[in-house]
Parts: C-alpha cells; structure tokens; sequence
C-alpha cells in the first residue's frame, strides 16, 4: 500500500514539473494575416509541437502552408485564412541563445585605405629624470687598530673611493677620493678636505677634458724648466682637428699656499722624537702643506703613517717616528717640504699650446 502511495506522488510531481516546463515555452497567437510570409517568433519553434487553427477552430492541413520551424516562418494564402490562431512550443533559452566571442558592439566601420584592420598605439611611458644614472662606484673603506707592548693603542683607517661612468653620451666624470692613512685618535692628521691625499674630480670627452682638484703641473718634454709639481688647482686640455694638422691647449691654475725647504735632522740615539723642523732661515714657527713633505734616511724615502715609517704634525712642525722604526745616532735623516711663511696664499699657472702638421711641430 505504501509503495502504490509512493508511486502517485511521484507521477505527480513529474506531471506537475512537465506541466510548468510546458507553460513556461508554449506559447499561443491569434494572428490577422496580411501577407503570405508570416514570421511567428524570434527564435527557433518545436517541431512537434506546432499547431495551426483557421478562424472556425478547424485545424489547417500540413499540404496548405509551409514552414520553416529554425527560423520560426509561416508561409500560407492570406486571402483564403484571413485570420489563424498559432500554437507552438520555442526551444529552451540556453539551445536559443546567441553567443559569441567579440561584442558586436565595438566594430566600426571601415574609414581608410589600409588593410590592417588594427592601429598601433604606443603606450605612454613617464620617464623620469635620475640623475647620476650612469655613474658607478666602487672602493672600499676598512677601520681598525693597532696596540704593542710598548706603545699605546691606536685607531686607524684607510679610505679608497673610485667614482666613474658617464654624464651623457659624450661627456665622462672620474673622481677619486684616497687616503692611506685616516688617524681617528684625538690630533689626528685627516681632518679636512684637503688633508685627503688625493682628491680630484675630472669631466672629459674625446676632444676636451677638465679636471679640478689635485693635479699635477708637468713639464718634461722642454729641455729648459722641467719641473714637476703637486697642486690644488683647475687644469684644462683642449685638441682642436683641423684637416691636416692639429692644435692642442692646455691651461692650469692653482693655489700654492708655501715654498720649497730641505731641512737635516741629527738624529738622537733611541729617541723616537719629536724633531723639530726649521725653515730655511732656521725659522721655528712653521705651518707645513700637508703632503708635501718626504722624508730620506740614509737615502731611503719613509711612509707617512700610524702603521708606517713615521707621523708629522704639520701645525707644529714636528716629526715622531714610530716604534717599528727605531732611530740611532748614525742615521742620517732629510725632510724635504713645502711650508707656507705668508698669511696669503700664491697663485701659479702653466698655459701653452702645440701645433702639429705633417711638416710642422
């Protein structure tokens, strides 16, 4: 009894499903007909379901009408059925609808001569300035410290910076800051800029080149006046090509802040220093350049620095030598330096210029 109760409800659930499937796409017209060719909906109809009623509710024969059931036409004589009434069921929407890839939407029609059916837009790219983009670094900067049996300890570093590449696609830019020996105990030798023991920054092209800083003004090519001389300065270089021949420029200046001295130290036994260093007319109070002095024993050129030969104190004129470099009686020692006696500084400059052809020079 159960199973026969359970049988009913389920056949009538399946009527009553059927029954809203066929209410929702059967669909029924009364149609006035004015023209043979009769459109009946916009989609696709069911075959099997389509019935087609005269005026009087008689059903038309199939051999008195044409139809096309995909396209949804009626083709029929307008004059014998001047009214009909239309039954039929349309296909499911997912079997009926439209799809496709592109939106029809976004074609337009064509506007020019060329054949590309596309354009090519370059996409706009803000570039922004860097500056200092072609330029690369490199060096290195190591601290540390030195103690002894019989000496105190002593913080020291050594300072290598190297800075290259280009400003544009012609002009170049080196720069060099270098300093063996950057004391950083108090009285300590590297304190300003122009301690450094070289410093210098230089803008150069093919044909030009400019360099500022620590330069050097040589000449050893005349047989009068040679000469070679450290300077803080400015030196230009300029070659001008002609068709042939050739002229090249040069100009320098510098600021030279003291002269030139050679000064004989008698050497003490075991006795490290401080050395006084006097002027050429024995004068006490000297203010050194620093960098510009060297020191001989016994014909041997010694190394600045905590970790070397020897440390000078260019405001008091005075030389130590360090404990690694023990000092006797027989030394023979030479400091040969540039010191300034003046308040005001020198100004010195070295120009001149060179021409070249295949039958002159």
């Amino acid at each position: 009894m159960l199973r026969s109760v359970v049988s009913v409800l389920l056949l009538l659930y399946a009527i009553s499903s059927f029954a809203q499937t066929k209410s929702k796409n059967f669909k029924s017209k009364t149609i006035q007909v004015t023209n043979d060719t009769i459109r009946i909906d916009s989609v696709s109809i069911n075959p099997d379901q389509f019935k087609l009623y005269a005026k009087n509710k008689d059903r038309i024969q199939k051999k008195e009408y044409q139809i096309d059931f995909s396209k949804a036409l009626l083709i029929l004589d307008s004059e014998k059925y001047p009214e009909i009434h239309i039954e039929y069921a349309v296909f499911p929407e997912f079997l009926t609808k439209t799809y496709q890839v592109f939106d029809e939407k976004i074609i337009v029609p064509k506007r020019t001569s060329s054949s590309k059916l596309y354009s090519a837009v370059q996409p706009r790219t803000d570039r922004f300035f860097k500056p200092f983009d072609g330029l690369t670094t490199s060096g290195s900067l190591s601290r540390g410290f030195t103690i002894g049996n019989n000496q105190d300890a002593v913080l020291n570093s050594n300072l290598d910076l190297q800075i290259s590449g280009y400003l544009s696609d012609k002009v170049q830019l080196r720069a060099s800051i270098t300093d063996t020996n950057i004391p950083l105990q108090e009285g300590g030798f590297t304190q300003r800029l122009n301690e450094f023991d070289r410093v210098f920054i230089e803008l150069f092209s093919d044909f030009w080149s400019v360099k500022a800083g620590d330069i050097n003004l040589v000449n050893t090519t005349n047989d009068f006046m040679r000469f070679n001389k450290k300077v803080a300065g400015v030196e230009v270089n300029a070659t001008l090509n002609h068709n042939d021949s050739k002229t090249n420029l040069y100009a320098s200046g510098a600021i030279v802040r003291g002269q030139f001295a050679r000064n004989t130290i008698i050497a003490q036994e075991a006795n490290q220093g401080p050395y006084k260093i006097s002027g050429n007319n024995v004068e006490q109070l000297l203010l050194i350049i620093s960098g510009s002095e060297t020191v001989f024993v016994n014909g041997t050129p010694l190394q600045r620095g905590e970790n070397y030969d020897y440390i000078i104190d260019y405001n008091t004129a005075e030389i130590i030598f360090n404990p690694t470099y023990p000092v006797n009686a027989n030394m023979r020692i030479i400091v040969e330096y540039q010191f300034s006696d003046r308040n005001y500084t020198r100004f010195v400059t070295y120009d001149g210029a060179e021409y070249e052809s295949e039958k002159l020079k």
